[in-house]
């Protein structure tokens, strides 16, 4: 299933939590910018993505979980 993602700031904005995932884990490889929107994030994911150019809105980070 293909789906196309917006472009902000020339990052693929992907709002998971929107999608039914409330955690993102480190598993795989990031090979663009993302901004990735979620509940939460795991260590590895989050480095993973900032590497790959892009950045992670953990909503329980800004909620002080």
């Amino acid at each position: 299933m293909a789906v196309e993602l917006p472009i902000e700031n020339g990052k693929y904005s992907v709002d998971l939590e929107t999608l039914g995932y409330s955690k993102l884990l480190g598993a795989g490889r990031v090979t663009k910018p993302l901004f990735v929107k979620v509940v939460s994030c795991s260590e590895s994911a989050s480095q993973k993505i900032k590497d790959a150019g892009g950045e992670v809105l953990a909503v329980a980070e800004e909620k002080g979980e």
